[in-house]
């Protein structure tokens, strides 16, 4: 379970580590909290004012034997997060797909969810985490643990994707922590924090 979830955290926060050198692309156009998504699934997000920019990062992340581009901007109020991922194979193939995951529309996009939760401390190396290294480095420690809700799309031909996920740090991932009316309010932060249109 802790190898599963770590994986999965390595897809959200970015991967396995990226190449560091400069990069040639960008796929956020980012003004204030406002974030336009320029590569081909383009999204106009508006984040609420009360959210503080934490700024934004490039990388080259490996999954398997694909490398991705990646552009990433956070935004953070006290223990809430959000992050929106603009990404898309560097050779420009296809095989990105969330369709099997529950159907999750928001602001009448057809985005599909999925939720998870994570002890920062149970990471082996969090520092080797691209997203993780540049939270800590802008501020925002996801410690001792976040619990995470995505929102995930890919384009028609399976080779971008984009990833808009809220985040909340808590105590830790235990079922009294993590209930269901906890759950419920995330969903209604999410919606009352972010608006995102086509």
């Amino acid at each position: 379970m802790l190898v599963l979830l770590i994986i999965m955290l390595g897809l959200f926060f970015g991967g396995a580590a990226g190449n560091l050198r400069q990069h040639k692309f960008d796929y956020l156009k980012v003004k204030g909290n406002t974030v336009e998504s320029v590569h081909k699934l383009r999204f106009v997000l508006r984040v609420d004012r009360s959210f503080k920019l934490l700024g934004e990062h490039h990388h080259q992340p490996t999954y398997g034997e694909k490398m991705f581009n990646v552009s990433v901007a956070a935004y953070a109020k006290g223990d809430s997060l959000v992050m929106v991922h603009a990404e898309a194979h560097t050779d420009n193939s296809g095989g990105l797909d969330y369709s099997n995951l529950k159907p999750d529309p928001l602001g009448g996009i057809n985005f599909t969810s999925r939720e998870q939760c994570a002890v920062i401390a149970e990471i082996p190396d969090p520092d080797s985490i691209p997203d993780l290294r540049f939270l800590r480095e802008k501020g925002f420690a996801p410690a001792p643990a976040v619990f995470l809700k995505q929102y995930l799309i890919a384009s028609p031909d399976g080779s971008a994707e984009y990833v808009l996920s809220y985040g909340k740090r808590v105590a830790s991932c235990r079922d009294e922590i993590v209930t269901p009316e906890f759950k419920a309010g995330i969903e209604r932060d999410v919606r009352a924090v972010l608006k995102i249109k086509k």
